[in-house]
């Protein structure tokens, strides 16, 4: 119990230092050690900056399929721990993902690595420019360019017209051709 205490006194930024060096499953390991490391540890600000790593993200992507994944998403996002998360990695941005994210308004980073081609251009633009930090990664299906095209122009718009609060864009999708998109739009986007 002593022991406890003095974890227990740490001020937060002690501890959120602390946490940057842990993995999510040492974390996981110090929520087991006591009540006391538990109360502690499970604090939703150590855990609001975490980020899965990549390789986390590829076994979801080989094993999870997209009701199942949208569902443990909002499984996570609803613990103590994940309440404040500011930063989420979506495999498919589908429907029920983009509902997630404008219901959890502490998300403010998006990683999207596939985009549902039959999400609504317009919702897709709406709740994306809300974020602060948004990153499109993967690979551009040609067979279905025009949908994926259509949303980003309509989230270029929204930035142009300034009911945007993206401050950080990137688009690092391989195969993607920028070309179908206005090229007048595009410099107005990015010079925001």
């Amino acid at each position: 119990m002593a022991e406890d205490s003095k974890i227990l006194s740490l001020p937060l930024e002690i501890l959120n230092k602390i946490r940057s060096y842990l993995t999510y499953s040492s974390m996981c390991s110090l929520l087991l050690v006591s009540k006391g490391w538990k109360e502690v540890w499970e604090n939703p600000l150590l855990w609001s900056q975490f980020r899965f790593r990549n390789n986390y993200l590829r076994r979801l992507l080989n094993s999870y399929s997209r009701p199942k994944y949208t569902n443990d998403l909002k499984i996570i996002v609803k613990l103590y721990r994940f309440s404040q998360l500011k930063s989420v990695t979506i495999p498919i941005l589908d429907a029920d993902s983009l509902l997630l994210i404008s219901h959890n308004t502490n998300i403010r980073n998006v990683d999207i690595v596939k985009v549902d081609e039959e999400l609504n251009k317009d919702e897709f633009a709406e709740v994306l420019s809300t974020l602060e930090s948004v990153q499109l990664w993967g690979h551009y299906n040609h067979e279905k360019h025009g949908c994926e095209v259509e949303q980003l122009s309509a989230l270029f718009e929204k930035i142009v017209g300034k009911a945007s609060k993206i401050k950080k864009l990137i688009l690092f999708r391989s195969g993607l051709h920028l070309g179908s998109i206005d090229c007048t739009l595009m410099v107005n986007c990015f010079k925001q």
